[in-house]
């Protein structure tokens, strides 16, 4: 038999099994033994002619990752893709509360200055007015810096304009 028929048969029924691979669950079964079908086909491609198989060589280099981001692209719309890739439906996040300048709230962490605090529901990270402040003190909003982020100081105990409201 003619080698360059035998390299034909090869490489078409490699680009079958390759196919098959990206539409059947096998495992990479199929993948593997089109890959070895393929490489039998350039083999007997260079038996033909030197060039001849340099040429499908090239090709086949030049397409591969053409063919696997097509395969990727396919895939996850076939029967089997859809069974096994996750839909990721996440709702989305609700927006932030909006801080206003002298609402009270408490430190989460240490602010070096900058750290997170609690202000009721919401927790968001926040800048020191002044040096630092110690985990689990009160703390009050003085200014939003430029990029909308609270600036905070030191708050004494006792009775703050944010729960004064709230024990009325």
């Amino acid at each position: 038999m003619d080698p360059l028929l035998i390299a034909v048969i090869l490489l078409v029924a490699g680009l079958v099994l390759l196919a098959a691979e990206a539409v059947l669950p096998s495992h990479g079964i199929l993948g593997v033994i089109s890959g070895i079908l393929m490489i039998g086909g350039v083999y007997y491609c260079f038996q033909t002619d030197i060039w001849v198989g340099v040429g499908v060589l090239a090709v086949m280099v030049v397409a591969s990752p053409f063919v696997f981001m097509w395969m990727m692209a396919v895939w996850p719309r076939t029967p089997v893709g859809k069974r096994l890739v996750l839909d990721a439906t996440v709702p989305p996040a609700p927006p932030p509360r909006r801080l206003t300048v002298g609402e009270a709230g408490r430190t989460v962490t240490d602010l070096r200055p900058i750290g997170e605090c609690d202000f009721g529901e919401t927790r968001v990270e926040v800048i020191s007015e002044y040096g630092m402040i110690r985990a689990g003190e009160r703390v009050v909003i003085v200014a939003l810096d430029s990029e909308g982020r609270p600036v905070v100081k030191a708050a004494p105990e006792g009775k703050m304009a944010g729960e004064e409201a709230k024990a009325k």
